[in-house]
């Protein structure tokens, strides 16, 4: 598909049944599509951050906020990891 949302869609039903890193591509084609939408990032960063990769998580993180400054989920996400 070439619907962002659908592939955003498809790589958060993925992510909920542990299917990470199908999900990490369905969210990586999303960015692609629309790369201005905040929330993919936001996922991909969760999903390097359960796989130990704080540095990569932290920038997904860093880019959802530099497209929506109020994402609470993102602000959270970046601060845990700065903790």
């Amino acid at each position: 598909p070439k619907d962002h949302e659908l592939w955003y869609d498809q790589g958060a039903c993925l992510h909920d049944a542990g299917r990470l890193l199908e999900a990490a591509r369905c969210y990586e084609r999303a960015i692609q599509l629309e790369p201005r939408d905040p929330q993919p990032y936001n996922n991909l960063g969760a999903i390097h951050l359960e796989f130990g990769s704080h540095r990569h998580a932290f920038t997904c993180f860093r880019k959802s906020l530099e497209r929506d400054p109020y994402n609470e989920d993102a602000a959270m996400n970046a601060i845990l990891i700065m903790k």
